[in-house]
């Protein structure tokens, strides 16, 4: 499994069938999956000409990316596709409509014979068992919004990665000669948010599998796994040098975080500590609110600014900062996820180009909002994508249950819950967590534990957000014992901190290239990077120098920008 024949390709086929109907979640869902976690793809239609064994010998791995596939492979198809397997060959399939497939297929999977159909409602995804889950600290169960099929039956070989609530497998790995198979048996429809969705849980059996199950080397473009804290000030509880001691456990752990701030509430002591720890690139500012509570971007309480009085809140801006002697972050915070239209020009001229939330331009928050589906998936959690007819860019995390505040409103249009705060998370690692009757270390921990883990596994980027108003409670002890246990649960992902503007203008340039092409040639891979952006993304190659121990290494390439085309060699010996 370790380097290929000099001049293979690196390319992952994915395998769909343009004239069914379950097509569109081909084309829609799966490469946009395939685009974001940085896989190199190539389509390949059966109903123009099924793969040739050529192909198959060339590529990196197989994904059958469509649903009842399977069973519609063909005999020389599938003898081609099996025997490319036996020498090497990665097989995926998220296939798990298995009930009509071969028996030769069945048994290449390990599976005896054809199975039932079954339905499920919760998935259990398994902790370190082999590569594909070596980085998951504990078991993990993901409730499923509505029922999602599930091909009922057990494989006689390989390791079972996730199971559902019955203990019946939904994926599993296994191998076949010299090559490996992922199988899922869970319906695509489980990729859909009104099941679960991606970035809920299940991203990183998706790529990790393929990367697993690929020749080696293997060559990617995901999101490195950076990680940041935000902390916002909306109440004006950061004053004095002394509110900002906690700032040095964080910088101990490695992080950059971002604070937005209270204008008005800032001594000049205050101002002094934070713009020390900028200059040292120990932590970013961003402008929040005026005074407590007030809003700087759009207006407050029901009331919305004029073009004259935005002004003179920049100009509040500008001069707090300018006085202080702190740069202003990139990344808008606007508190209630609001911000006026006429603002952007504002925002633009003083480099406010990238953006914290995903609500429109001119929305307040008990307003009815657009949902522009956001880039990859659509989704009002994790986004990278840029606001519509702004040029301001959204660099978004936030954990799935921040969903659950939506209500669906009409066509395209729904409306936030105004008291916000639900599921296990809060929307804030701290909120319910830290008050004055003390302080719930170790749920802290377990929860900004997952919301990094969650980004990360969904190659996004890590961190969560916190208010004065919670971190008010917290000891310089308990910041060391929450984020000692962080790193100590998140240890095998590799964790990247990094300041929010550099991840930003980094997720800008992640999302506006794709890696067209990779080819093989010996101890080198020849590139080739599609798109526009101002700095180069990182790549990252998978080896494999003895069997089952996968090696990941991230290279940066020789070059400032891509324009175009950008073609690149790497060493991946």
């Amino acid at each position: 499994m370790n380097a290929g024949p000099a001049g293979r390709g690196g390319v992952v086929l994915v395998l769909m069938d343009s004239g069914q109907p379950e097509r569109h979640w081909t084309l829609h869902g799966l490469t946009a999956a395939l685009r974001h976690l940085g896989i190199p793809f190539a389509l390949c239609d059966l109903a123009a000409a099924p793969p040739s064994a050529e192909q198959l010998a060339e590529a990196a791995a197989l994904v059958i990316g469509q649903e009842y596939l399977t069973a519609r492979l063909g005999r020389q198809l599938l003898s081609d596709l099996l025997g490319a397997v036996h020498d090497g060959l990665g097989l995926v399939s998220v296939d798990g409509a298995l009930g009509d497939a071969e028996g030769d297929y069945l048994a290449a999977i390990g599976l005896g014979s054809a199975p039932g159909r079954a339905s499920s409602e919760a998935v259990h995804v398994a902790a370190g068992v082999g590569w594909i889950t070596a980085a998951r600290p504990v078991e993990e169960r993901l409730a499923l919004r509505r029922p999602v099929r599930l091909a009922a039956a057990t494989p006689l070989r390989g390791q079972v990665l996730a199971s559902d609530e019955a203990g019946r497998p939904a994926l599993w790995a296994t191998t076949l000669g010299a090559g490996r198979i992922v199988q899922w048996a869970l319906s695509t429809t489980v990729w859909a948010p009104e099941s679960l969705g991606f970035a809920a849980g299940l991203d990183d059996l998706l790529w990790r599998g393929i990367a697993w199950a690929a020749r080696k080397p293997f060559v990617m473009k995901p999101m490195p796994p950076f990680s940041r804290l935000r902390l916002d000030d909306c109440r004006g509880l950061w004053r004095e040098a002394e509110d900002f001691a906690f700032l040095d456990v964080l910088n101990r752990f490695g992080q950059v975080p971002t604070l937005c701030l209270c204008l008005r509430s800032i001594t000049p002591g205050g101002a002094s500590r934070l713009a020390d720890l900028a200059r040292r690139g120990k932590v970013q500012c961003a402008p929040h609110v005026l005074s407590p509570d007030q809003s700087i971007f759009l207006g407050t309480s029901g009331y919305r600014y004029s073009e004259e009085e935005l002004r003179q809140n920049f100009a509040t801006v500008d001069e707090h900062f300018e006085r202080w002697g702190i740069p202003i972050s990139s990344v808008l915070s606007d508190h209630n996820h609001e911000f006026a239209r006429a603002s952007v020009p504002l925002l633009r001229a003083r480099g406010i180009v990238h953006r914290m939330n995903v609500t429109a331009p001119d929305e307040r928050w008990e307003d009815e909002h657009v949902d522009w589906r956001p880039r990859p998936y659509g989704l009002m959690t994790y986004a990278f994508d840029e606001v519509p007819e702004t040029g301001i860019f959204v660099v978004f995390n936030h954990f799935t249950d921040f969903a659950s505040a939506r209500t669906e409103n009409g066509p395209g249009r729904f409306l936030f819950d105004r008291g916000g705060g639900f599921g296990g998370v809060h929307w804030d690692f701290l909120n319910g967590l830290a008050t004055p009757a003390g302080v719930d270390v170790g749920a802290a921990a377990e929860r900004l534990a997952l919301h990094e883990r969650r980004g990360l596994e969904s190659r996004f980027f890590g961190g969560s957000i916190s208010h004065t108003h919670h971190m008010r409670y917290l000891t310089l002890a308990h910041w060391e014992e929450i984020l000692a246990e962080v790193a100590r649960r998140n240890a095998g992902l590799e964790v990247e901190p990094l300041g929010y503007d550099d991840i930003a203008c980094y997720a800008v340039a992640h999302a506006r290239t794709v890696l067209e092409s990779v080819r093989l040639d010996g101890s080198e891979a020849r590139l080739r990077i599609r798109g526009r952006a101002a700095l180069t993304p990182r790549i990252q190659v998978l080896t494999e120098p003895e069997p089952g121990r996968i090696e990941g290494r991230w290279l940066s390439l020789d070059a400032s920008e891509v324009d175009g085309v950008l073609e690149a060699r790497v060493h991946v010996g």
